[in-house]
């Protein structure tokens, strides 16, 4: 489970396909075991916000890190 505070609402995804499924919270992505995919966001703002990704077999070990959110190009 990939998870980032409000940026995987439904209103910020663009995009997505692959091995990836929407969580029914709306705060996260599935990922299949090996899975890769595609996820494209509309960035709440520019900067750093920190992201979780936790096995459905081992919770509480969440490797943690911080997406680098760009304005968009325009």
């Amino acid at each position: 489970m990939l998870t980032s505070p409000n940026q995987f609402k439904n209103d910020q995804v663009l995009h997505h396909d692959g091995d990836l499924a929407h969580a029914a919270s709306g705060d996260g992505y599935t990922v299949k075991q090996n899975g890769k995919g595609v996820l494209k966001l509309r960035t709440l703002a520019a900067g750093e916000q920190e992201y979780g990704c936790a096995s459905v077999n081992n919770q509480k070990e969440v490797f943690r890190g911080k997406l680098i959110l760009s304005p968009p190009s325009g």
